[in-house]
């Protein structure tokens, strides 16, 4: 199911089932003359792809103009690079309307940058939105001081018993049912889709 193709009734059904929304964050980056610009873009595009065809999921427009960098060449060599505080603040409006529209499994799939788990402009990018966009709606409709009330008590002895039960990576990206937003790279990807969080 493709968000842009989708239909009301479509996207209400994704949004009662809790079925994950995933992105493709993209980038147009010369790489030589052996590549094509869009080499990263596609790589992530051909795993959600592949994901499709064994869980159910709702992929949403890939995001394709970001922060690419001059790292491989200069401005003359076709490469679009966006300005890392601009992209930020797109992504921040593209996550809030999404949780304000009523998803709450947003995923990005990033292949760009990611080399040896290093945190690069792009994918800070992503997850600086993601976090802003994810607290502001919590304050927005769990009111400030959400986290601190009694509501959340028993929040880090939840955790815990996940830790226990689950493993710390696993509790620690999964084990919450609020709204989240996980800004992921190809690396992780399959790790997650392994596990049946689909909550």
């Amino acid at each position: 199911m493709e968000y842009n193709f989708s239909f009301p009734r479509e996207l209400d059904k994704v949004k009662e089932n809790r079925i994950p929304t995933v992105i493709c964050g993209g980038t147009v980056e010369y790489h030589g003359p052996h590549c094509s610009y869009g080499c990263d873009t596609l790589v992530a595009e051909g795993l959600i792809k592949k994901l499709a065809e064994k869980k159910e999921i709702m992929i949403a427009p890939t995001i394709y103009y970001s922060p690419s960098s001059y790292a491989v060449a200069d401005e003359t060599s076709g490469t679009v690079h966006i300005e890392e505080d601009v992209f930020e603040a797109y992504l921040y409006g593209i996550f809030m309307n999404m949780l304000q529209a009523g998803l709450r499994n947003i995923y990005v799939v990033i292949h760009h940058q990611f080399e040896q788990e290093n945190l690069m402009p792009m994918t800070l990018s992503y997850m600086k939105a993601a976090k802003r966009a994810t607290m502001r709606y919590l304050e927005a409709t769990q009111g400030k001081g959400w986290w601190g009330s009694e509501n959340y008590a028993s929040y880090y002895e939840d955790l815990c018993i996940t830790i226990q039960n689950e493993g710390l990576y696993n509790a620690y990206f999964f084990s919450l049912r609020k709204p989240h937003i996980y800004a992921d790279f190809h690396t992780f990807f399959f790790a997650f889709f392994q596990y049946r969080y689909f909550f």
